[in-house]
C-alpha cells in the first residue's frame, strides 16, 4: 500500500497501521481496503510565518502575506500589503507553486483555517505569523492535498480544534495529527480528474 511505501522510506519510521479504531479526534469513516488513513504530518511539512518589528515595515522588500491576501481559495496581492527588508529573508519561509496557505490565528472562527493555494512561484513573497504552509513532501500528493484543504472534513476538524474564547489558533500539531483518507496515486488522479471536471462544468454554468 502507498502509505507502507511511504514509512518504508524513512528509516526508523513508526510502521504501525493506523485505523478508525486508533482515533478519538475526528469522525472518522469506513474506507476501500486499498486506501489507508495517514496523520497529515507523514507528507506535508508545516512551515511557521514571519515574526517581525513594526518599525521595519518598508515600502519595498520582501513582501509579507497576511489574512486578507487569501480570497476563495487563491492568494491574491492587495495594495495594503506590506513588507521588509531583506534581512527577514528565509528560503523556507518563501512561497513556492502548489503550496497551502492557511489562516492559523484569528479572532474570527469563519476565517480559521481559510486555505489559499500557491499556483505559480513567486519571488521574495513569505507569510506573516498569522499563516502557515502546509508544503507536501511529495510531487504526485499536490492536487489531491489541494481537495483535501477544500473539503468539509478539513474544515470541521480544524475549527473544532483551534476554537478559543477569544483568538482561534491552528497549533502544528493540529495539523500533523489530522488524520486524510489517502488512496493510491492513480486513484488519487482519478479524483482529481473528476473534481475540476465538475468545477469547470460549474464555471461554464455560471458564466
Amino acid at each position: 500500500m502507498l502509505l507502507e511505501r511511504i514509512r518504508a522510506e524513512k528509516k526508523g519510521s513508526d510502521k504501525s497501521h493506523y485505523d478508525i479504531k486508533n482515533t478519538n479526534e475526528q469522525d472518522l469513516f469506513e474506507i476501500h481496503d486499498s486506501w489507508s488513513w495517514c496523520k497529515l504530518g507523514e507528507i506535508v511539512s508545516i512551515i511557521s510565518g514571519v515574526s517581525y518589528d513594526k518599525k521595519d515595515v518598508s515600502v519595498d522588500g520582501i513582501r509579507i502575506l497576511r489574512g486578507g491576501n487569501i480570497q476563495n481559495g487563491k492568494i491574491l496581492f492587495a495594495d495594503d500589503d506590506i513588507f521588509l527588508p531583506l534581512k527577514y529573508e528565509s528560503n523556507e519561509n518563501n512561497i513556492v507553486k502548489d503550496d497551502v496557505v492557511i489562516v492559523a490565528s484569528t479572532g474570527s472562527i469563519t476565517v480559521i483555517g481559510k486555505a489559499g493555494f500557491v499556483i505559480e512561484n513567486s519571488q521574495k513573497v513569505q507569510i506573516g505569523a498569522f499563516l502557515r504552509i502546509i508544503r507536501s513532501k511529495y510531487s504526485w500528493f499536490n492536487k489531491y492535498l489541494n481537495l483535501i484543504f477544500q473539503s468539509d472534513f478539513y474544515i470541521r476538524y480544524i475549527r473544532s480544534k483551534a476554537r478559543g474564547t477569544n483568538i482561534n489558533n491552528i497549533k502544528n500539531d493540529y495539523l500533523t495529527g489530522f488524520f486524510i483518507p489517502l488512496p493510491p496515486i492513480a486513484e488519487q488522479k482519478r479524483i482529481v480528474a473528476q473534481v475540476e471536471k465538475l468545477f469547470a462544468q460549474i464555471d461554464n454554468i455560471t458564466k
